[in-house]
């Protein structure tokens, strides 16, 4: 039997991996042919502390918002709770979440030409096409991406 402390992934999370994009009908890694190159998303997991700040902000800044359409006195922790269930990260997390990468083709009149993911454009990019986060999202939240990219090592 495996010990509860090596199944403690805070300490990996602090790390990003790279979430490489997959063609959403076949599941073909996306790439250059010529090269090879993948294109990716480098990312912080769901149990790091740079995911952890995102959340909260997400959550504060709909709590502000419902405090300022007058909807309903939740408290804190009521919102936290309905919070936490859901799954779901908005754009700004997920752009949160993202310490860099690299695309190719994204303007259409240079579709050779690789394009870094940097925080600064990071929500930019996932703006591009709407499968992108998804995969994106996805990724962050499956813990067994912090525990592969450090078994390769």
């Amino acid at each position: 039997m495996q010990p509860l402390f090596e199944l403690n992934y805070t300490k990996l999370a602090e790390t990003p991996f790279e979430v490489v994009l997959e063609h959403p009908e076949t599941g073909e890694k996306l790439e250059d042919k010529k090269t090879g190159e993948k294109m990716f998303f480098l990312v912080y997991g769901m149990d790091s502390e740079v995911y952890q700040n995102a959340k909260k902000r997400e959550l504060f800044t709909k709590l502000a918002k419902e405090q300022d359409k007058g909807e309903g006195k939740r408290t804190v922790e009521e919102m936290l709770a309905n919070f936490e269930s859901n799954e779901e990260m908005t754009l700004e997390t997920i752009a949160s979440c993202t310490a860099g990468g690299k695309l190719l083709g994204v303007d259409p009149e240079k579709p050779t030409e690789w394009v870094d993911v940097t925080k600064e454009n990071a929500l930019d990019m996932l703006k591009l096409i709407k499968w992108i986060p998804i995969q994106v999202n996805k990724a962050i939240l499956d813990r067994s991406n912090i525990v592969a990219k450090h078994k390769k090592k």
